[in-house]
């Protein structure tokens, strides 16, 4: 354990959940690229989540964890612990499809770059959950699995009960069963 973290106050931040400071990348109901169909509207506040309402996206963003820095301050954090922040199909992004880019409904990599400066210049730190043990069914190296079964360089990087992974009859090893 870094020396820094020790003792540290930290502040976890679900993104979506937190604060909508740009709502220029705010996903609209209906089809949104790699997730598919989806029927909530976006920064409907008010409204408390469904209890499995991965599809149910509110506009949080890293601009509104920006816009907050302060305030974040001010409660004496010394790390934002971030949930997971990169390409994927649901609002907690545990399933993540591309762990090198920035979902475009959080920002971009420069937008995470640029919180990463501002929270430095205020003493504070981030700490990213980038989930490597458990990923979406529609990452790469997966999706390599399914193409490729035991042939795939990426085979040992899943437990698999056979010779290629089928979704349907969830012949591998998977958290919450998050086929979306």
């Amino acid at each position: 354990v870094p020396e820094w973290l020790k003792g540290a106050v930290m502040y976890q931040i679900y993104v979506d959940r937190f604060y909508n400071g740009d709502p220029s990348n705010d996903v609209e109901t209906g089809e949104y690229s790699y997730i598919g169909d989806i029927s909530v509207k976006v920064d409907d506040w008010g409204k408390i989540p469904a209890v499995m309402g991965v599809r149910e996206f509110y506009g949080g963003d890293l601009q509104g964890i920006m816009n907050k820095l302060d305030y974040i301050q001010d409660l004496g954090v010394e790390v934002i612990y971030l949930n997971p922040i990169f390409v994927s199909p649901s609002n907690h992004k545990y399933d993540t499809i591309d762990y090198d880019t920035v979902d475009s409904m959080f920002g971009a990599n420069e937008d995470l770059r640029e919180l990463v400066e501002a929270a430095h210049k205020k003493g504070i730190r981030l700490l990213l959950d980038a989930v490597f043990n458990h990923c979406s069914y529609l990452c790469k190296q997966f999706q390599d699995v399914m193409e490729n079964g035991r042939q795939s360089e990426y085979y040992d990087w899943f437990i698999i009960y056979g010779d290629k992974p089928d979704l349907e009859k969830m012949n591998y090893e998977c958290f919450a069963a998050c086929n979306y």
